[in-house]
């Protein structure tokens, strides 16, 4: 007998994002580059313990450590939107998702259908090399994958695999209901989502639920951005700061009052940044934006965004870090419905 799964992978630019029906479950992204002062002090902050660590022998390909703090050895290979053509990036993916769900492991010949994101503007454009990416990260993610839990290797395959548009799933989870209708309220209005995410933000002016094309974009504006314009801004007598070290400080509230006041002057301006390309895109359109979703892990990090971007657009719906993932569980059948309140 086969037992069959969903499994759904949001590689993001910090942490990879994993789900299974409602588990949730996070892993190193496997290609940033972080501060290796600070990457211990990550590890222990996020919760991670050697349990997280795992050995993947992919033949032929080599021998990898995955999870923290191991993966810094791999990041150093792949680094930025390149990860999404790289097939042994794309096999590790898989194998450390799979092996966040002991489930599996008690599982009559487990097969799996994955689905997997990857920025929108990858993928709708040719010449972005996105029908390459959606191909490569199909063929690279399809097969039989030796999963190790613990010192117990199973095999897995997965069958089927789908890409998706990291962004617009974001936006379905808001959008639709859960038996994939359009919402009344979004019919017949126009919505500006912004997935701000580590590294990239993605973008789209929806009429509807219909993308304006010429808005779908993806670009290098995310909270690295923001840690990068703090850690030029702090008083750096005492040695340079990283903008990972700025990150900690942040997420973990260890701020002197002379970085506060940086964080908060650099974050108005970090928001009017995203305030002034959403002007902007109102211009290109020629059209108003009725609502702004915004989701993403920068709501926990950057200084009254929620207040000022309700300000400005008062219909201004927030997720998290993890809305994109939920997205791509309404979308696949799987996991968390959707956003039931918006």
């Amino acid at each position: 007998m086969t037992e069959k799964f969903v499994v759904r992978i949001d590689p993001g630019s910090g942490l990879a994002k994993t789900g299974m029906g409602n588990l949730v479950r996070t892993f190193s992204s496997l290609y940033e580059r972080h501060d290796p002062v600070t990457f211990d002090e990550f590890s222990r902050f996020n919760g991670a313990t050697k349990s997280d660590i795992i050995t993947v022998d992919l033949g032929p390909a080599g021998v990898y450590q995955v999870g923290l703090p191991e993966a810094v050895g791999f990041n150093e290979r792949v680094i930025g939107i390149n990860r999404y053509k790289d097939p042994v990036w794309a096999k590790l993916m898989v194998t450390a998702a799979l092996s966040k769900f002991p489930a599996l492991v008690r599982a009559d010949n487990p097969t799996i259908t994955l689905g997997v994101l990857t920025p929108y503007a990858l993928l709708k454009d040719r010449r972005t090399g996105g029908m390459d990416v959606s191909k490569t990260l199909t063929s690279s993610m399809r097969g039989l994958f030796n999963v190790p839990f613990g010192k117990k290797i199973v095999p897995i395959r997965v069958s089927t695999v789908k890409v998706f548009g990291e962004g617009l799933t974001g936006f379905a989870y808001f959008a639709y209901d859960k038996d994939m209708q359009l919402k009344p309220q979004y019919q017949n209005t126009n919505t500006l989502y912004l997935d701000i995410g580590r590294g990239t933000i993605n973008t789209a002016f929806m009429c509807g639920n219909r993308p304006h094309m010429d808005t779908v974009r993806s670009e290098q504006w995310g909270t690295n951005l923001f840690y990068r314009m703090i850690a030029r801004n702090l008083d750096q007598s005492a040695g340079a700061i990283s903008p990972d070290r700025v990150e900690l400080m942040i997420r973990s509230g260890t701020m002197t009052k002379q970085q506060k006041v940086v964080v908060a002057d650099q974050s108005a301006i970090y928001i009017n940044t995203m305030l002034s390309y959403a002007r902007a895109v109102e211009s290109q359109v020629d059209l108003p934006i009725d609502r702004l979703i915004v989701f993403g892990g920068a709501l926990y990090v950057v200084d009254a965004i929620t207040e000022t971007l309700t300000n400005t657009y008062p219909e201004t719906l927030f997720g998290d870090e993890f809305t994109n993932l939920r997205g791509l569980g309404l979308l696949l059948g799987d996991g968390d419905e959707s956003e039931q309140d918006s």
